[in-house]
């Protein structure tokens, strides 16, 4: 469904995108190529990477663990794989996750 989207999104639609999911940036990989889909303020660094689309079975305790404890001004993108893609990735901030 992703790979429908339009290359160039008003940016209504984008902001839209971003805040039904609570994100910073998505990112679409398909077939190697990365598509930006929507971004709004990039983050200034990333906190850490989170890699769902093949978890242990220690990684999503590990992962909860490590956004309780990190930064409130964290960011982070999660990958995970998507529909008619390879991955999608989203980077949001970590204090939202923490809070929840």
């Amino acid at each position: 469904m992703l790979e429908a989207a339009p290359s160039a999104m008003p940016p209504a639609l984008s902001r839209q995108l971003l805040d039904s999911v609570g994100a910073r940036v998505i990112v679409l990989d398909m077939h190697g190529t990365k598509r930006i889909l929507a971004a709004s303020d990039l983050p200034p660094a990333v906190d850490a990477v989170y890699d769902l689309r093949n978890p242990s079975f220690g990684d999503p305790s590990m992962h909860a663990i490590e956004t309780m404890l990190a930064p409130k001004d964290a960011s982070s993108p999660f990958l995970a794989r998507s529909d008619g893609g390879e991955a999608v990735a989203i980077t949001m901030d970590e204090q939202p996750l923490n809070a929840a």
